[in-house]
């Protein structure tokens, strides 16, 4: 593995690839959040140069909470075009169900990876409230099959 993310700059799009976590427990899901903004997301990050979907997924969760995650599914893949302050990007996402939930607080905790972001658990009835980006995922995550593999395609 190179160290190196999927993230990069092509003519005038920017492109990245990612992995994350999907982790619900008692009706909750594990969301992240930072400083300052109305959002939060799922946790995961960058794919590195070299490494495969599920490897970036089980990283990223270790390096942000410490914990180390259990069997992992492939639940979606998700396509994102959108504009950012930088013009157009493109995105690939690999979303994975946490089988069995890691260990982790029962309220909210520090991102070990991220200084001033923060988890916190979010009632799966209040996602929208949430603000859960990119928001294909609130409808996907609440109706998630658990027998097949969805892909998801969102312009927005």
């Amino acid at each position: 593995m190179s160290g190196r993310d999927l993230d990069f700059q092509l003519d005038a799009f920017r492109f990245s690839l990612r992995a994350a976590v999907i982790v619900i427990r008692g009706g909750l899901l594990l969301v992240c959040r930072e400083p300052g903004l109305n959002l939060c997301y799922l946790p995961g990050g960058r794919i590195q140069a070299g490494e495969d979907s599920m490897s970036a997924a089980r990283r990223e969760l270790l390096e942000e909470t410490g914990q180390d995650v259990g069997p992992l599914q492939l639940a979606l893949i998700a396509e994102e075009f959108f504009q950012s302050g930088s013009g157009p990007h493109q995105g690939i996402g690999f979303y994975y169900v946490a089988l069995s939930p890691p260990r982790l607080p029962d309220h909210a905790f520090a991102n070990r990876s991220a200084e001033g972001h923060w988890f916190e658990w979010v009632r799966l009835e209040r996602l929208e409230e949430a603000g859960l980006v990119p928001p294909m995922l609130q409808e996907a995550v609440l109706s998630m099959p658990t027998d097949r593999l969805r892909h998801l395609i969102s312009r927005r």
